[in-house]
């Protein structure tokens, strides 16, 4: 039997070294050539590195929110909240504005900023939704720090138009129909301003069942009377009207002005909006002013007078 020759090429025991990076854990436990040729002492290095890592991880979160409260005992805190108010031609303070508002204003942006510092964004952004919520100023509002620590805020505001009037509640209402807050000492009931009667919806509420300030009255009555004023307001005989009732707008389209003697004058359809064999807005005005003529007031006469037709009618039998 002829014997076998022994292979030239000797077989390696030793296992090829994965050369393949195997993460955090596989860093810990090295390759197996560290575990064939016993290196436990660099094992022992690799693990005691990896626990120091995990430890200084553990001790960074649980330190850092001390670490934060820390920090803000040596901030400043905010020196001065100045809001850009909205100023009329002369550079002063709108009159729109009422006193008893812009202190509200203050007092809510304050609440928010009341011993910020200078790292401490989350009460800008705070005090930036807090004013908008009001309805007040549109969204966007721009909430600064100065190096100094006084706080600059700006944004778009909203002037207040009507006083709406619904079963008995008041609400301030801007010429869009969005809500305004007011702070509970005003009282709208006394005001001078127009108002906008018998809107067929309720006020805009919020997912908690709050009014929801700076969103627009819905159903599009409380916007049609809006604008109507908006028309009439540069009118002389203007100061004899009180406002709009909406109550016939959606069932027949029209709106009531009413006057300071009880007197309710059909416009017809809204601005903007036609119904055949109703006159101009021009006829319409002409109409209105003839109706409140000072000495010869035909409202004091009828309950009820149509001014959108080519005739003023009068009723007086609902008087």
């Amino acid at each position: 039997m002829t014997k076998k020759k022994p292979s030239s090429a000797k077989k390696s025991s030793k296992k090829q070294i994965n050369e393949d990076p195997r993460g955090f854990i596989g860093w810990l436990r090295g390759t197996d050539d560290d575990i064939e040729l016993g290196a436990a002492w660099t094992n022992a290095k690799r693990i005691a590195t990896g626990v120091t890592l995990v430890a200084i991880l553990i001790a960074w979160f649980v330190a850092l929110e001390p670490l934060k409260n820390r920090v803000r005992q040596f901030q400043s805190p905010a020196r001065l909240v100045r809001i850009d108010w909205p100023l009329d031609d002369r550079n002063q303070i709108a009159n729109w504005l009422p006193a008893s508002v812009s202190e509200m204003l203050m007092q809510l942006a304050g609440n928010e900023l009341r011993g910020s510092g200078a790292f401490d964004q989350e009460s800008l952004v705070r005090a930036a939704y807090t004013l908008e919520s009001t309805g007040w100023v549109r969204s966007g509002v721009e909430v600064r720090r100065r190096a100094d620590g006084t706080i600059d805020i700006d944004g778009q505001w909203r002037a207040p138009a009507v006083v709406i009037q619904r079963n008995g509640q008041h609400y301030l209402g801007a010429i869009a129909g969005e809500l305004l807050r007011v702070p509970a000492g005003l009282d709208l009931e006394r005001t001078t301003m127009f108002r906008v009667f018998n809107p067929y919806s309720e006020a805009p509420k919020d997912k908690m069942g709050n009014p929801a300030y700076g969103e627009k009255w819905p159903g599009g009555d409380v916007q049609a009377a809006i604008t109507l004023l908006d028309k009439l307001g540069p009118l002389d005989e203007s100061k004899f009207i009180i406002g709009v009732d909406a109550r016939e707008y959606m069932r027949s389209g029209h709106l009531l002005i009413i006057t300071d003697a009880g007197g309710v004058i059909d416009w017809g359809s809204a601005i903007g909006e036609t119904a055949p064999g109703e006159v101009t807005i021009e006829d319409k005005i002409s109409h209105l002013r003839r109706v409140l003529r000072p000495g010869q007031r035909l409202d004091t006469q009828a309950g009820r007078i149509e001014i959108y037709n080519r005739v003023v009618q009068l009723d007086k039998t609902s008087r």
